[in-house]
């Protein structure tokens, strides 16, 4: 299949969180070639794509990242496939409530989450961020399957990324309640929260002394 193909990376399941690519950069390079030539003459709107099973896939650049650290240095061009999940919901609830964490929990990254609620959202920074990509078109997850049809079980992890939204306008206002919302947070309920905890320390410093 296609994501078998395209962009799965291969987790050998003794072995969770290791991470190591299927093929190399060349083969990716052919294997793109032959699946370009035998996919489907269907065009959807945004240069969107259909395979002969109906799933759909969109051309993104692959952005290396150092762990959770976006370097922002592409590498190579690749088919993904676009999430069936409502991406305009999908953003609300990030813009919303992302800074507790909740759209992380969501594709099971817990430490991720736990540091967006304990940090109200990395600070306000990367809850924005998170907002931001699904007006860039650049929203992502990663999707875990396993497979025991072989002799070893195998993990594998899909990169599935949201439909790029329609209404610009509405995402663009996303975004600045997103950041409105993280001022707000930060302003007056993080910062006083920290000062007051500072302050309790001090004063039990200056008791004991």
């Amino acid at each position: 299949s296609i994501p078998e193909i395209m962009n799965l990376k291969e987790v050998p399941a003794e072995q969770e969180g290791y991470v190591r690519e299927i093929y190399s950069d060349d083969e990716l390079e052919q294997l793109d070639k032959r699946l370009t030539a035998a996919i489907s003459d269907d065009q959807v709107d945004d240069g969107i794509v259909v395979d002969e099973d109906g799933n759909e896939y969109m051309r993104h650049t692959y952005i290396f990242k150092l762990g959770w650290f976006n370097t922002g240095i592409p590498t190579s061009d690749r088919l993904y496939r676009i999430s069936p999940a409502d991406s305009n919901r999908q953003m609300l609830l990030t813009a919303l409530l992302g800074w507790t964490g909740i759209h992380k929990f969501f594709h099971y990254k817990i430490a991720a989450g736990l540091l967006y609620l304990l940090t109200f959202g990395g600070f306000g920074v990367l809850y924005v961020v998170d907002t931001l990509e699904f007006l860039f078109g650049t929203a992502y997850y990663e999707e875990v399957t396993y497979d025991d049809s072989g002799k070893d079980l195998k993990r594998f992890k899909e990169r599935v990324y949201y439909r790029p939204l329609n209404n610009k306008l509405r995402g663009f206002l996303l975004v600045l309640a997103s950041l409105a919302i993280a001022v707000v947070l930060m302003r007056f309920v993080y910062f006083p929260f920290i000062n007051s905890q500072y302050a309790s320390a001090c004063g039990r410093i200056g008791l004991s002394i």
